[in-house]
């Protein structure tokens, strides 16, 4: 999705069409649904555009899978909380993260098994709440990150973290 400048011109060069509000709603919703992450520009001065993707298609999401680097995302200000009294181990969570920020752990008991979120990759998507059919993950604020004022400042800011 694309709003702004790039927007008319999509639709100019006729590979878009305009979408209402509503519309671009439910598009979110469905792919979330489908497991895709939404990605952004994630700058304060205007948003150009939303991608929804996964590790398949998106470069980007493959190379961070790929080679276990996580700094070129700026996570959420939130992490997957999981509720042992409601989940039901379906794995449904592990299956639909991208990042594989999610471990089923078999314990000697089915009643002992868990799923483990692995903060150190998880970006936050919340991709795994809205997919659990039993409601047992809520996403709980741990931090307080200001988005980059402007597309320069974001770019600087993934490249100061591919340089750790």
């Amino acid at each position: 999705m694309v709003f702004g400048i790039p927007a008319k011109f999509v639709v100019d060069e006729g590979i878009g069409h305009y979408v209402t509000v509503e519309e671009t709603l439910a598009i979110l919703k469905q792919a979330e649904k489908e497991g895709l992450v939404h990605l952004t520009q994630n700058t304060i001065d205007r948003q150009g555009f939303i991608c929804n993707c996964c590790t398949c298609c998106c470069g980007i999401l493959s190379a961070a899978v790929k080679y276990n680097f996580w700094d070129i995302f700026q996570k959420s200000d939130y992490v997957p909380v999981i509720d042992d009294a409601k989940c039901k181990k379906c794995k449904k969570c592990v299956d639909v993260c991208q990042f594989y920020a999610l471990t089923y752990m078999a314990g000697e008991t089915k009643a002992e098994d868990k799923i483990l979120v692995r903060e150190d990759i998880c970006i936050g998507c919340g991709i795994c709440a809205s997919n659990c059919p039993q409601e047992a993950i809520h996403l709980k604020k741990v931090r307080d990150v200001k988005p980059a004022q402007n597309f320069i400042e974001a770019v600087q800011k993934m490249m100061t973290g591919m340089n750790k």
